[in-house]
């Protein structure tokens, strides 16, 4: 993991690869563009390592971040309480004990300021896992998001190198 004095330098480089990467998986890149983000996406990954994926399981599309983030989701049941501990562009792992069904649709309760909080929809992608520092829990994938839900998890990820200080 960087020292915090690494972190505050690679900082822009996170965020300038969360916006070349919302385009690449929008509109699409330019050939440049898209140079820029697989040499973002490389040392990135080098400061960040990814781990090997379980057998089986194909590689992730999009760069992990550690992060540690107390949210509520709604789901099967009651309001309950979980762990985000890491993001990507297209989800984040959610550290519970708690395992719903694969494909189960939920809805994290993000605090985004002043007591308000935002629902951004995510679906179960992997249940009962193993995940960062041995926690058990669940991946989840977004669901279709607006703005301003996508603005939240823009905003996630490029802060998550500050939440692992």
């Amino acid at each position: 993991m960087p020292s915090p004095n690494e972190v505050a330098r690679l900082l822009p480089l996170v965020r300038e690869y969360g916006i070349l990467e919302r385009k690449r998986t929008g509109n699409g890149v330019t050939p440049d563009e898209f140079i820029r983000w697989s040499e973002l996406r490389a040392r990135l990954e080098d400061k960040f390592p990814q781990g090997d994926p379980p057998p089986g399981a194909e590689r992730r599309a999009t760069l992990r971040l550690p992060t540690r983030m107390l949210v509520e989701f709604h789901g099967e049941g009651d309001l309950q309480a979980a762990l985000i501990r890491n993001i990507s562009r297209g989800g984040l792992f959610l550290s519970t004990p708690t395992n719903p069904a694969i494909g189960t649709e939920l809805q994290l309760l993000i605090s985004i300021g002043d007591g308000e909080k935002i629902e951004l929809p995510v679906i179960v992608a992997s249940s009962g896992v193993l995940g960062p520092g041995g926690a058990t829990g669940i991946g989840c994938k977004f669901g279709r998001l607006d703005a301003a839900q996508q603005t939240v998890v823009d905003e996630m990820f490029a802060t998550a190198l500050d939440a692992e200080n």
